[in-house]
């Protein structure tokens, strides 16, 4: 299996490389699941990268992908296409991005974290 990796992040604070370990760590392991099983060449990229006031996350890999029709269930509590895990890794990143005021999505075999470099501030209800 190839394994590239990039980045071009400036220095980020304490919270959010926290939330960026989780990112980055859950959609390099679901990567390398997807590459597992598959055909040859198995390869995964993974870049990091600041854009405007975000931090953008994109993994890609040469896995089977998702299909457009599951492109938001993926991202549930639970949602699992593997027989003895319990669904929590997509929607652990799903809530970490929404937290910050970002978002995830997954166009086929890329997975894209968009995390603010800053939060906004809660509003109260």
């Amino acid at each position: 299996m190839t394994v590239s990796a990039r980045s071009a992040l400036p220095e980020v604070d304490g919270a959010l490389s926290a939330d960026l370990v989780t990112v980055v760590g859950n959609l390099v392991d679901n990567a390398f699941d997807a590459v597992g099983a598959g055909a040859s060449p198995a390869w995964v990229e993974v870049e990091v990268t600041a854009e405007g006031g975000d931090v953008l996350v994109t993994v890609r890999d040469s896995g089977p992908g998702i299909e457009p029709a599951l492109a938001r269930e993926v991202f549930a509590q639970g949602y699992t296409t593997k027989a003895e895990h319990h669904g929590l890794g997509l929607a652990l990143i799903h809530l970490v991005c929404t937290r910050r005021g970002g978002a995830v999505s997954v166009d086929g075999s890329t997975f894209t974290a968009r995390l603010p470099r800053s939060t906004a501030p809660a509003v109260a209800r």
